[in-house]
């Protein structure tokens, strides 16, 4: 049986830019897969953890504490 030679060429240029990508898509993951660590060790979701410095400002500026009502604990 003969050897047949790959016919298609992928230039070096593509080769750099696809780990480009892959390394600028790993560093993406690995931060959302931080951040979402971070949130279930403090037990709160992602939409908690943005709105409660907002509503915790407005609770402030009105003289009150802003209590989460779904923190159980």
């Amino acid at each position: 049986m003969k050897r047949q030679d790959w016919p298609y060429l992928l230039p070096p240029t593509a080769f750099v830019l696809i780990y480009i990508l892959a390394g600028v898509l790993c560093i993406a993951v690995a931060l959302m897969l931080t951040f979402h660590i971070w949130g279930i060790a403090k037990g709160e979701t992602s939409v908690e953890s943005h709105d409660f410095p907002m509503y915790s400002k407005r609770a402030k500026s009105r003289g009150n504490v802003f209590v989460n009502c779904y923190d159980l604990g």
